[in-house]
């Protein structure tokens, strides 16, 4: 494969990396706003479906023994289990697991967490169970918008597309640099900066002492097309890269091309 190739390779693929932002960007707008749009507290649960709990452990409360909870069904209920560490502050947790029984009604219950010797009922320990009739009602309901048209979870297909950005993008780099030593090899380089003054525009690429460029070099400055644009002297080298004059009325951009003469 040659440069050209190579070039047009990367063009497709640049491509298919802004699809996957935009979708990126797409998924995650969706799901922020699905997460914005939920009440906090709340679970989303068929009839015979369970869900792990934590809240805050109350004052005086040794263990779970010591917490209790109150609900408006019989048919939800919960299961203290044990006391954990929070994550972010380092409390004292428990944690339990709430189950909806396989002949609850659709509705919405409440449930609440407190302790036995400091029985106030607070807000973080205080939970909204939404209980659906089928899987086809809870997608109806769901806040997302993708989640209710399609049952495709927007979050999992963000963090999908954005891991296939990342892919795209580590091809462009080995591309870039497989197509820039092809270059190399044939005496051209593209123009990766440009620097313009009231002179002119110094024009920065990739060819250095180590292909042979030298100072007061002439070289060829080609448009991406590959038509000749101006004859431009390198008055900079460094090992792999070098620096060239454009005059003011020559117009330059990068991704222009230079080629020894």
């Amino acid at each position: 494969m040659d440069a050209q190739s190579i070039s047009l390779w990367k063009k497709r693929v640049a491509r298919v990396a802004a699809g996957f932002s935009i979708l990126f960007a797409l998924f995650t707008l969706d799901s922020s706003v699905a997460y914005l749009r939920e009440p906090s507290n709340t679970l989303e649960l068929l009839p015979g479906q369970s869900s792990s709990l934590l809240g805050p452990l109350a004052p005086g409360a040794e263990g779970v023994s010591g917490m209790t909870y109150e609900s408006t069904s019989e048919r939800v209920s919960l299961a203290l289990e044990e006391v954990v560490t929070g994550f972010w502050f380092g409390g004292k947790m428990w944690k339990a697991t709430l189950g909806v029984a396989p002949d609850t009604a659709p509705g919405t219950y409440k449930i609440v967490v407190f302790g036995k010797v400091d029985s106030r009922k607070i807000k973080a320990n205080t939970f909204d169970v939404v209980v659906y009739r089928d899987q086809a009602a809870k997608q109806a309901g769901a806040k997302s918008l993708l989640m209710r048209l399609s049952g495709l979870n927007s979050m999992i297909l963000a963090i999908g597309s954005f891991v296939l950005m990342l892919v795209c993008c580590a091809c462009l780099y080995f591309m870039s640099g497989v197509r820039d030593r092809l270059m190399a090899q044939q005496g051209e380089a593209e123009v990766y900066h440009v620097k313009r003054d009231k002179d002119g525009a110094s024009v920065y690429f990739g060819l250095g002492a180590v292909h042979g460029i030298k100072a007061g070099a002439r070289l060829v400055l080609m448009d991406e097309r590959r038509r000749p644009v101006e004859e431009i002297t390198v008055d900079s080298v460094d090992l792999k890269d070098a620096r060239a004059r454009a005059g003011a009325q020559v117009s330059v951009e990068v991704g222009y091309l230079v080629k020894k003469i």
